[in-house]
């Protein structure tokens, strides 16, 4: 087995084992109150993705990563546009936004914030391919899997439709897995517009990085790798107690 096959088989372990998490049939099962905190609170990790994406962006070296950040930049218009999507689908929903974003309050939101800025630190072949693989698994695709559950339980719940939920059904339809690495998707796994899942635009950099670096590059990928499940486990897990949070910093939900 090749090094790409194996980073391959797991990515897609991770993906089965995250799937079988518990949080998504309690999401799933979630009254408005419970889905209300879910959603104001998902918006502290949110608000901080932009600072993230321009780290990582400012230190990558080779044009194939600066090319897989860019389109998440792209695609969601301009990191500020990021957060005030958000902000748009937490006023469609009758939410307050939360103007005191005091992370270090939340210790799990405050760890993986920190987690990606510590990857998004690039300083050589090795950390720039293991930043790609936290990115690809842990920011689009574990990222998605949220998304595509919260955009069958908002419209119902919240009384909105998708149109007024923008940010989530984005993320729903470009924080996803078409291919596996060493492969571009073909025009069947493109959307209406003709756009890569966020995903997808990782491959050809991961691939080329793996091969540049060699029998050291499977390290690099495997702690990328399992670091980003654990992290994005222990967030979800918080997110799905995120009803009794809400108050915090003088918001309510």
């Amino acid at each position: 087995m090749n090094m790409i096959d194996e980073i391959n088989q797991i990515e897609n372990q991770i993906i089965l084992e995250y799937r079988a998490l518990p949080v998504w049939r309690e999401i799933e099962g979630m009254n408005k109150s419970e889905l209300s905190g879910l959603l104001v609170n998902n918006y502290r990790y949110s608000a901080q993705f932009p600072k993230i994406i321009e780290m990582a962006y400012s230190n990558a070296k080779h044009d194939d990563s600066l090319s897989a950040l860019d389109h998440i930049v792209q695609e969601e218009n301009t990191p500020d546009e990021h957060v005030l999507m958000h902000q748009h689908m937490l006023t469609a929903c009758r939410l307050e936004i939360p103007q005191v974003l005091n992370i270090s309050t939340v210790t799990t939101v405050e760890s993986l914030v920190e987690k990606s800025m510590e990857y998004a630190k690039v300083q050589d072949d090795r950390s720039e391919l293991a930043m790609l693989c936290f990115f690809r698994i842990g920011a689009e695709i574990l990222a998605g899997e949220l998304y595509s559950v919260l955009r069958k339980v908002v419209p119902k719940a919240f009384n909105v439709s998708e149109e007024k939920i923008e940010f989530i059904t984005l993320h729903a339809d470009h924080d996803c897995k078409s291919t596996d690495l060493g492969i571009m998707p073909d025009d069947t796994h493109k959307d209406s517009e003709g756009r890569t899942p966020h995903a997808d635009h990782f491959n050809s950099a991961i691939t080329a990085l793996v091969r540049k670096i060699g029998v050291e590059a499977l390290p690099s990928a495997k702690k990328a790798y399992k670091e980003a499940f654990e992290i994005r486990k222990s967030y979800m897990e918080y997110l799905v107690g995120a009803e009794e949070r809400c108050f915090f910093d003088g918001y309510r939900c």
